[in-house]
């Protein structure tokens, strides 16, 4: 009984989750990807560009974040992508953001925390904390 009635609420030509996705939309909100640079974060822009949000990539080599935000356009067509250049392993670098984000009265609708180092020896930040223990609770 319970594999066909799944037969027949999976099966196709659509899926309840492909037709809920195609009305879902993102726009007016705002959504801030730490690690936007890296592959995962690069994928997670991808997708709330796609919902027509505006994504603002935090990432710590500007370089690195120009060619992703310059790759999630292309992608997207979403001409609402930025970058911010934040070293989330100084908590003086993050303040700096937070207060730069704030001041011109801008809200986050969603923080998406992918930022993550993990280094083989546990180096200390300009702060004299752990950046292991800094990068994954930033």
């Amino acid at each position: 009984f319970f594999r066909s009635l799944l037969f027949r609420v999976f099966s196709p030509p659509f899926p309840p989750w492909v037709v809920l996705s195609s009305r879902l939309t993102m726009e007016g909100k705002t959504c801030i990807v730490t690690g936007g640079s890296g592959v995962i974060g690069k994928a997670i822009a991808v997708g709330l560009a796609r919902l027509q949000a505006e994504v603002i990539l935090v990432c710590r080599d500007v370089a690195k974040g120009r060619a992703a935000a310059a790759e999630v356009t292309a992608e997207t067509g979403n001409g609402k992508v930025s970058v911010e250049v934040v070293d989330l392993s100084l908590r003086s670098s993050v303040r700096e953001f937070c207060l730069r984000y704030c001041s011109g009265g801008r809200r986050c609708d969603v923080l998406i925390n992918n930022h993550a180092f993990c280094p083989r020896r546990v180096p200390l930040s300009a702060s004299a904390y752990s950046v292991r223990l800094d990068g994954s609770s930033c």
